[in-house]
């Protein structure tokens, strides 16, 4: 569910079928990507976060993941209440 690669093909298939708006596909995504964005155990910024706070990286993505959650989900409600 990110606009990289495949997702922008999926998004765009959503889109072409005419089943949810462009801009309510466009808000799940952004939603959805907030998660992958600032919760990527790979990301160079988490990495060096982790490592400047000499703490593990995947302990550090696991204590983000709730936050991350509530915000995708609300992005998702938000997205859906205006564009829906």
């Amino acid at each position: 569910m990110n606009l990289f690669g495949l997702g922008s093909g999926i998004a765009a298939l959503v889109i072409g079928l005419g089943t949810l708006s462009p801009m309510a596909v466009m808000g799940a995504f952004l939603a959805a990507e907030r998660i992958q964005g600032c919760g990527d155990p790979t990301n160079t910024q988490n990495v060096w976060t982790a490592n400047f706070a000499e703490v593990d990286v995947n302990g550090l993505t696991k204590k983000m993941l709730p936050y991350l959650w509530i915000i995708a989900v609300f992005g998702v409600v938000l997205s859906a209440v205006l564009y829906f």
